[in-house]
């Protein structure tokens, strides 16, 4: 499209529409018609994003607000933080803490020891 000078901006309004329509398929699904939807990860912050939400719960006759803090792009790394901490005082617990080898990042920068610490990875809990 950008070879064709369609404007980014552009671009980015016949997205937003079509992203906004999938998010609120599930909503409607759930018979929810009125509260509130919290907005997280990485687009959260995207107002063209927000808009298009408001404009097709509108459509739909769902008096549901989408809301976002600025705060909200953070919401899945703290889930995984927490989980982790979790996870590493059961493992503890148990006395089943996993040694990891040493990593080696070898020719392309991978860490090729990371299979090896199957113990982090395959505990269970």
């Amino acid at each position: 499209m950008v070879w064709r000078q369609i404007s980014i901006p552009n671009i980015l309004k016949g997205i937003h529409p079509s992203m906004a329509t999938r998010l609120v398929k599930p909503i409607g699904a759930t018979n929810v018609s009125e509260g509130a939807v919290p907005m997280t990860g990485g687009l959260a912050l995207d107002t063209g994003l927000l808009a298009a939400l408001k404009e097709c719960l509108t459509e739909r006759g769902l008096e549901v607000e989408a809301k976002s803090h600025a705060d909200s792009i953070t919401a899945g790394a703290i889930g995984a933080a927490i989980c982790a901490a979790f996870r590493y005082d059961k493992l503890a617990g148990l006395g089943q803490l996993p040694t990891c080898p040493p990593y080696d990042f070898g020719r392309r920068g991978r860490i090729s020891g990371f299979a090896q610490a199957g113990g982090v990875l395959g505990a269970s809990m």
